[in-house]
Parts: structure tokens; C-alpha cells; sequence
């Protein structure tokens, strides 16, 4: 994972990131659409296909009652990240977003691979959290996952900058 396989997936359209043209605010049946291209790994960008496959990442949002995206979520199998990817991904958020407070926990095993991950960075709309996952429900599966969460305070600015940062694929 390179800093730009992430910026093929993540931008920072107007501060508010972006998951292919997904953003925070943004409304269900808008975020429908880029998930279904997503999950086929069909974009029209073919490096952005090719990373999605390499790394078998899915994308999801989390909906409010109003039908706005008040969350995306990004998971990718335990295994395919390494120690030094999950700083990457520190970095890469640092890089990208005006934070307020910031948390990395890292807990490594005998063999220096990571048993524990706690990645928090805040900033005025949204919050991003990276830790690591099992589900249950899938064999006991451990997944890496990436949340951009928003309180409802500031769900219609974000609503309203993706609009604006999104306006060819609206009309």
C-alpha cells in the first residue's frame, strides 16, 4: 500500500473525505450508486480497480433516518496490512485532514505483527477511527476497518459541500 493507492481511494474534496465520490452528507440514494461500483470493482478508474482487488476492500455507509450518509466505512482482510501500513495510513490521514486530536495505539506480538490497532483522529466535522476487527459472523475473520463518522450537528454543512464538491455527478 503506497500514499498513492490511497489518494486513488481517498480524496479531500473541499476538507470532507471522499471514498470514490462517496462523502459524508452526501444522500442514500446518491452513495447507492458509488457502492455498487465499488463493490464490482468496476470504477472507471483502473488503478483504483486494481487496488480494491489487490487489497479486497469494501466499502459501506451507515444512513441516517433523513437518508444521509453519517458514516463510511472501509474494511480490508487483517492480513493483507502490514505494520508498517497501518502507520502509513496514520501519516496519510495526518497528512490529509485538519485534525484536532489525534491517537495511535499499536500493540505488536513476539513475531512484530500487530495484535492490537487504535488509530483516532478528530477534526471539526468528522472523526476518523481505524482499528482492527473480528467478526464473528464470517469465521472469525479480522478485518482492518477505516471509519469517517460525523455527528449530526454538522451532517447538513457536509450534506451541502458534497453537493457543491460533487455537482457533475448530480445533474
Amino acid at each position: 500500500m503506497t500514499y498513492q493507492d490511497l489518494d486513488n481511494l481517498i480524496t479531500f474534496k473541499m476538507d470532507v473525505p471522499s471514498i470514490y465520490h462517496i462523502m459524508l452528507g452526501m444522500n442514500e440514494k446518491d452513495s447507492c450508486i458509488f457502492e455498487d461500483v465499488l463493490r464490482s470493482r468496476e470504477t472507471d478508474n483502473y488503478t483504483l480497480n486494481k487496488f480494491l482487488k489487490k487489497y479486497d476492500i469494501v466499502v459501506g455507509t451507515g444512513i441516517t433516518f433523513d437518508h444521509r450518509v453519517v458514516e463510511i466505512i472501509v474494511t480490508i482482510p487483517y492480513k493483507k496490512i502490514e505494520k508498517k501500513e497501518a502507520i502509513l495510513l496514520f501519516n496519510y490521514f495526518l497528512h490529509h485532514t485538519n485534525f484536532e486530536l489525534t491517537h495511535f495505539y499499536l500493540d505488536l506480538n513476539n513475531e512484530d505483527c500487530y495484535k492490537a490497532l487504535g488509530i483516532f483522529i478528530h477534526s471539526n466535522y468528522y472523526d476518523i477511527l481505524i482499528t482492527k476487527e473480528t467478526y464473528e459472523d464470517e469465521k472469525d475473520m479480522e478485518y482492518i476497518s477505516i471509519k469517517f463518522t460525523s455527528n449530526h450537528t454538522f451532517i447538513d454543512k457536509l450534506h451541502c459541500l458534497a453537493i457543491i464538491a460533487n455537482d457533475g455527478f448530480y445533474n
